[in-house]
């Protein structure tokens, strides 16, 4: 028995990709800004320090702020040829993801669809529609990892990617190109 609530949902944008990936480096940024103002505000209560309470507070806070804009551009750096490669796809069949994700009703940051293969991950964006990927070259381990993979692809215009991500994503993408992927 369905419980519709009459709630619809949104189908997925660029900008959820985006957080979706994210959660994983704001994360760490959180995690290291609280481990390090913790340190700043108590460790100099068992030892001396010229810095007064408020100067530790505004230390901690500084560090914080830091540490967190420190994450956000690692990982936006390291998701961009995601986004790049996405953009590619809509320069060249003249289309908006947005648009795209309506007409296919496509709801979740990993999914497969006959025209479409979605997979979210800290590890990248990998978003694809049918007929980007020509072919696939070399298949690897990639380095110092055992869980994740590199993918060497040619697109439709003929110019080459890597795709790094894990061992599950590199075989579910393999078989979605094949076209052998259940559905």
């Amino acid at each position: 028995m369905s419980h519709d609530t009459g709630r619809r949902q949104k189908t997925i944008t660029k900008a959820m990709l985006y957080f979706r990936a994210m959660r994983f480096f704001f994360g760490m940024g959180a995690a290291l800004a609280a481990l390090t103002s913790v340190i700043v505000l108590v460790v100099p209560l068992f030892a001396y320090s010229p810095l007064s309470f408020w100067g530790r507070i505004l230390v901690s806070v500084v560090t914080t702020a830091l540490f967190l804009l420190g994450f956000i551009v690692i990982g936006t750096l390291h998701l961009l040829p995601g986004f790049f490669r996405i953009a590619k796809q809509e320069k060249l069949y003249g289309f908006r993801f947005r648009d795209e994700m309506q007409a296919e009703r496509i709801i979740e940051t990993e999914s497969v669809s006959p025209n479409w293969f979605i997979s979210v991950r800290a590890s990248g964006v990998v978003a694809f529609r049918k007929g980007f990927i020509t072919k696939i070259g070399k298949v690897d381990k990639y380095y110092r990892s055992a869980t994740k993979s590199r993918i060497i692809a040619t697109d439709t215009s003929g110019s080459t990617m890597k795709i790094v991500g894990r061992f599950e994503v590199k075989d579910k993408l393999q078989k979605w190109l094949k076209g052998t992927l259940p559905r």
